[in-house]
């Protein structure tokens, strides 16, 4: 997605991930039965994308309602990659 990020147009991602005890590998705690294996997140190709950012968000409340800004959103994410 574009947004501007301090007067510079870029193109980022964002990425939410929740993670419950029934999924997670301490699940093996709870039943030895089924193993679990770990998680595979495929992220864009860094070619176009200038960042990755992780967190809750809902567009909604930016694009359609305006009740958030661009900048907002971004102060209550975490930035975990970017070019």
């Amino acid at each position: 997605m574009s947004i501007e990020i301090d007067g510079v147009t870029k193109n980022v991602s964002f990425v939410y991930f929740t993670e419950t005890v029934a999924d997670s590998p301490t699940r093996n705690l709870i039943n030895l039965d089924k193993q679990t294996e770990g998680y595979k997140i495929s992220l864009p190709d860094s070619r176009s994308v200038d960042a990755v950012y992780n967190g809750k968000f809902d567009l909604e409340k930016i694009i359609i309602t305006k009740e958030k800004t661009w900048e907002e959103l971004l102060q209550s994410m975490t930035l975990i990659w970017e070019k």
